[in-house]
Parts: structure tokens; sequence; C-alpha cells
């Protein structure tokens, strides 16, 4: 069996895109001394013995960004935007263990949408410690109660007297994580945020600790992805505009480009960088997640190839439909009229 670091063999197979479509470009060549990125891929494979996958690194080291002065975070604020099943959620807990036992972290939270989700990813955390033979040595505690769940590791090594490290689980909602000071807060399927109040009870924990980073992942979105959507738009205008030295927002995103055919398998690597390196991840899985949601094509552009669309909800015409009458030669008169207009909703919270 092919471990997850490996390539498959196959005959002309496609492999995922180690480098995202867009991203923020580093101020200056990474290496160990500009990068903790390369520190926590360290930790990860020699501690922990992962094998990553060569997308994972590349975040890493490229996420990871130190400022000039060589002492703090160059970003705040990390956006992810990857296809549904590559490794994200992998992604973010080997942040999460490498902040509490590297980086002097002694808070780390977790939200989503569904607080199950995030429960079952520090769960899988809890696990990952307990068997490894070095970590556990600094696990305390795993707690559920009172609908609850946190890990907590001793007071940091050399810090007898320090308080204890956490890592909680909270939903992602206008009460999730308030009260908590927070050093990494990782923000799952930011996409389902509809509105900004889980955003204005999460983030705040982290203002007052120094090195202190916010992370929100998640595939694409649809209308109604209000946090997802602004993160991006601003991201993707400080790269477009060619003004990312001051930003201290970095944006991976791992996508196929809009205007192209969605059935064509050689745009799937762009949006999948685990393609081809995860056992049963192939051309001829994705192949069948198509043919199985012929008629829900939004939903396969949003999760499988992370392309933004308006609804996520299938009309009433199938899209095979929609293709077989599509005039691809109709184009607009060179002197006709152009109208443009803006629809508002009455709440004025949706345009």
């Amino acid at each position: 069996m092919s471990s997850p670091g490996s390539v498959l063999s196959g005959p002309a197979l496609r492999v995922g895109s180690t480098e995202p479509r867009r991203f923020t470009p580093p101020r200056r060549e990474l290496t160990a001394e500009t990068s903790w990125g390369f520190e926590c891929i360290s930790f990860l494979e020699g501690i922990l013995k992962w094998e990553l996958l060569p997308w994972q690194k590349w975040l890493y080291i490229h996420a990871l960004e130190k400022d000039e002065t060589g002492s703090a975070f160059r970003f705040q604020t990390i956006v992810l935007l990857i296809a549904r099943q590559n490794g994200k959620t992998q992604w973010l807990k080997g942040l999460g263990l490498w902040k509490l036992y590297m980086d002097g972290a002694e808070q780390v939270l977790i939200s989503a949408q569904n607080l199950e989700m995030a429960e079952t990813t520090l769960r899988e955390v809890v696990e990952d410690i307990k068997n490894n033979s070095i970590l556990k040595r600094e696990f305390f505690r795993f707690t559920q109660t009172n609908g609850k769940v946190k890990l907590i590791l001793h007071s940091t090594p050399g810090q007898p007297n320090g308080p204890r490290r956490e890592w909680r689980a909270a939903v992602s909602s206008r009460k999730g994580g308030r009260s908590l000071s927070a050093d990494l807060a990782e923000l799952d399927e930011v996409r389902e945020q509809q509105n900004w109040e889980a955003w204005n009870a999460i983030v705040p924990t982290t203002t007052a600790r120094p090195r202190s980073l916010i992370v929100c992942a998640s595939n694409a979105g649809d209308a109604t992805s209000v946090v997802l959507r602004s993160l991006r738009d601003g991201a993707l205008g400080r790269i477009t505009e060619g003004e990312t030295d001051d930003t201290m927002t970095f944006l991976a995103e791992w996508s196929a480009p809009d205007d192209v055919d969605h059935s064509s398998p050689e745009y799937w690597p762009m949006a999948n960088p685990a393609l081809g390196y995860l056992p049963g991840f192939t051309e001829e899985s994705l192949r069948g997640r198509l043919e199985a949601m012929h008629d829900n094509v939004p939903g396969f552009r949003t999760e499988h190839l992370c392309q933004w669309v308006d609804a996520l909800e299938p009309g009433i015409f199938p899209a095979d439909k929609w293709l077989a009458t599509t005039d691809v030669g109709s184009r607009r008169a060179a002197d006709a009229p152009v109208f443009a207009s803006l629809d508002v909703n009455f709440e004025r919270s949706r345009a």
C-alpha cells in the first residue's frame, strides 16, 4: 500500500499541484531562517512520523513566514481554500500540535459550523498524542463535560509553575470562544458563515496574544458565504494589484479557473493537490463523483474544483439540458446598449 507521501503508480497519472493557483507571495526566499514552516515540518515528520503531502509542506513554509525582525509571524490571518478530502483537517491538526508543543502556545481553539465536527478533530488530536511516546509525556487530561470538550496538557516543560496548555473545540456562533484567550484560532468550513457573528466572537480571542494566528479554512462557497468571500476578495485584491509587502493576510487557493470546462480532468489537479498521492484519490474517483453529480454541477464545482458559484442548490432544469440548448455562437451586437442593475433585499443584508 502506498504511503500518504508517495505518488501512486498508473498510466499517465495526473497528480495534484503542489503550488496553489493563487497565493500571497513571500517577501524573500523562504529558508529555515525566514520561515517557521521548516521547524513545523521537522516536528511533524520527526516526532509524529507523519508523511506530509507536498502541498502541506508548501503551505507550512509559506504561511509561517517570519517578519523582518525574525521574531514574529509575518501574517496574522491565514486563508486556505482547497477542494474537499485533500488533507485540510490534517494540516490544521499539525499546526495546532506544533503551536502547543514547539511555539509556546497556551491555548488553541478550533471551531466549525457543526460542533460535532470540531470535537471529532480534537478527539483525533488526542489519539495522535496518546499514540506518541514523546508527546504523551505532557498529556494531562481530555475532558468532555457540560458540553465542553478540551484537551489539557501539562505546563510548558521548564516552566513548572506555568499554566496548563489547552486545545478547545467550539461551535461557530456568536457565543463560540468568548471569554477565551487563544494563541491559535482555527475556523474550519468558513464558507458556512453567512454573517459576522461567529467571527466577532472567536477572532478577538487572539488579540492580546503576542504570537497569535487566525486560520480560516474551507472549500469555495456561494453568494451566502459572506465572511469567506470578504476575506478572499480582500486578499485577491492585494495580490492582483501587487500590493502585498505590508499585508498581514495570507491567501492560498487551490482551485480550477472559473471559465474552464468542469468536466475536463486536466484542471482537476489545480484544486486537488492530494490527487495521486492518497490511496484511492485518483482521476477515476473524481470522474465517478462527477457522474453521480451530473444534475448537481454547482455542487461538484464547489466541493471538488473549489470554484465559487451563485447558489449550491441545483435548479429545476438538469445541467445537461442547459448545456444541450446553449447557443455557443450567440454574441451581443457590438453597438448594442449595455445595462447593469443591482438588487438589494429589504433588510439590506444581501445584494
